[in-house]
């Protein structure tokens, strides 16, 4: 979404996007704007940010979500092709070619249905299976700031008028300074984490 070039413009720092409209954890992993560019050496991050589900639930549905037993700590190729799979296999992949990156995963803050929960439980599930990841809980803490007023009056589908994205780019950012200042030792040297081989 256009929020990370708020991000980008309230940090100083660079974002480089790895996302293609109706993209899905299935699809990302072919999509020439996904995981083609992503692995490349010259496009490695320090910290990713991950919001892929709404395309998932909406266009694959329940029988897609998976379970938890869809990751394969040993060979994520293993994964199942699942939402559970497919997502953790994104973080393990990148945590392949980053050992010590930083992810953060944001939950979709449209939670009225029981599988949008299940999808958020599953973002949740992941984010506490992998060591350096955390969640940006859109979710539970901002339901009824994206269901109401002003962002859900710009809302066309998944998609928002510019003014609600900067809206939901300093959401973002002021959820990533809270988590970073409540985990100070994950965070501690993170600059030096080398993005590139």
């Amino acid at each position: 979404g256009r929020w990370g070039y708020v991000l980008s413009q309230s940090s100083g720092k660079t974002y480089k996007y790895f996302i293609n409209g109706g993209v899905t954890t299935r699809s990302w992993f072919t999509n020439s704007s996904c995981y083609p560019l992503a692995q490349l050496s010259e496009n490695y991050c320090q910290c990713y940010i991950i919001g892929l589900g709404e395309n998932d639930s909406y266009n694959l549905g329940e029988n897609y979500l998976g379970t938890s037993a869809d990751i394969n700590d040993n060979n994520p190729d293993q994964n199942a092709d699942t939402y559970y799979g497919n997502y953790a296999k994104i973080i393990q992949k990148m945590k392949q070619q980053v050992p010590n990156a930083r992810f953060f995963l944001i939950t979709n803050p449209h939670n009225q249905t029981d599988l949008r929960k299940q999808y958020n439980t599953a973002v949740r599930y992941i984010a506490n299976h992998f060591t350096h990841c955390f969640v940006i809980d859109l979710a539970s803490k901002y339901e009824s700031v994206f269901n109401s007023g002003y962002i859900d009056s710009c809302r066309r589908g998944g998609h928002y008028c510019s003014s609600a994205y900067h809206y939901m780019g300093k959401i973002i950012a002021n959820e990533i300074n809270k988590i970073m200042y409540d985990n100070p030792s994950e965070f501690y040297g993170v600059q030096f984490i080398p993005t590139s081989t």
